[in-house]
């Protein structure tokens, strides 16, 4: 039987169809993540002197990724350090692969749903956005977390605390 569609034409169409949102340069992208932080400029760059306005697919792909890898390192790295603290002997728990799992759909599913929900918002209150902008702005916001995972691997309680409500400060609602 004949494959309906020519050799290599059925990966190049997605390729070409995306591949535009992967068109970024390193220096957009920390400006972008810098700018995640410190949030009093527009995250796409919509000044004069920005060239580069596009949304990208970076950021709702590789950061929710990244905390995930973070959640799962960190987890390990808490139980260290907890048993340090504690005087006991670490016994390792090993990579729960199940747990792994979990954490990233429930991280890749809030990476997605609220951007979805909040594009639907929008196009009910007539608020002309594109939805990769929304998805692009959404997962730049996430950075923060990333770093407030990293911050609560520390086993003092008000450390951990003060981490997570800095960085929620920094998340659209």
């Amino acid at each position: 039987m004949e494959d309906p569609v020519p050799e290599g034409q059925a990966v190049e169409a997605p390729v070409k169809r995306f591949g535009k949102y992967f068109d970024l340069s390193t220096t957009d992208f920390v400006k972008r993540i810098i700018r995640s932080f410190i949030p009093v400029r527009p995250l796409l760059g919509y000044e004069e002197e920005d060239d580069n306005h596009k949304p990208d697919l970076y950021a709702p792909v590789w950061i929710p990724t990244t905390l995930i890898l973070s959640l799962s390192v960190g987890r390990s790295l808490y139980l260290f350090f907890e048993s340090m603290v504690q005087g006991s002997e670490f016994q390792s728990p090993g990579l729960d692969f199940r747990t792994l799992w979990l954490s990233a759909v429930i991280i890749y599913s809030y990476c997605l749903v609220i951007p979805v929900s909040l594009f639907v918002f929008k196009l009910c209150a007539s608020v002309d956005v594109p939805f990769f902008a929304t998805l692009c702005v959404y997962g730049y916001s996430m950075a923060p977390v990333v770093v407030a995972a990293f911050v609560c691997i520390t086993p003092i309680r008000i450390v951990q605390i003060s981490a997570m409500g800095e960085q929620t400060g920094s998340i659209p609602s």
